[in-house]
């Protein structure tokens, strides 16, 4: 088994564009400035070898549907030959849904 850990802190937006108007896809996106703030997300990925992919995802404890987090773990598996057993915890000190950035930091 292996792990990881990574802590993301919240983040409230003072100035924010979208930058949406070039022709250029790699001048495109969004820019802004704000204030990160001491609390946020921490994620701990656990992957095991096992007999097919499957995945676990709980936020708080307590097993949910994430759509970050899925994406990022089926695009995983679309790249790598062996299954995997793959165990994400988020630990939320944030409100979800707020602004505060925890969908990114998922």
């Amino acid at each position: 088994m292996r792990e990881f850990a990574a802590f993301c802190p919240g983040h409230i937006t003072g100035i924010f564009q979208i930058c949406d108007q070039s022709a250029d896809p790699l001048k495109e996106g969004s820019r802004g400035a704000g204030v990160s703030i001491a609390k946020g997300v921490t994620t701990r990925v656990r992957i095991r070898n096992s007999s097919k992919n499957s995945f676990k995802i709980r936020i708080n404890g307590k097993t949910k549907s994430a759509k970050v987090s899925e994406r990022v773990i089926n695009a995983f598996f679309s790249r790598v030959e062996k299954n995997y057993r793959i165990t994400v915890d988020h630990d939320v000190e944030i409100p979800i849904g707020s602004g505060f950035g925890s969908s990114g930091a998922g």
